[in-house]
This record gives structure tokens, C-alpha cells and sequence, in this order.
């Protein structure tokens, strides 16, 4: 039987460029960040309506 070969989504951080390498781990922790302003910025203005 022939194996099966998967495609990884690891990311070697220790090659590569750096620039590039820094802002692919930093953007989906500043999208998070974004999101969780937003949700609290709601919250805040839905509880203080009340």
C-alpha cells in the first residue's frame, strides 16, 4: 500500500524571512485583540443603554 502524505500546518520559525515570519504569528493575535474590543466596546454601550 502506498502511504498517504498530509499537508502540515506547522511553521518553521527559524527559517525564512524574518519580517514576514513575525507578522504571520502576530496578525491572528491582533485580529483576536481587535475582536475582543469590538465585543467589549458593544457590551459596554448595550449595558450602559440599559
Amino acid at each position: 500500500m502506498s502511504e498517504t502524505t498530509t499537508k502540515s500546518r506547522v511553521l518553521d520559525m527559524t527559517k525564512g524571512n524574518i519580517p514576514r515570519l513575525l507578522l504571520a504569528f502576530a496578525f491572528p493575535i491582533f485580529v483576536g485583540c481587535l475582536l475582543q474590543q469590538l465585543y467589549n466596546l458593544a457590551d459596554t454601550a448595550i449595558v450602559g443603554h440599559y
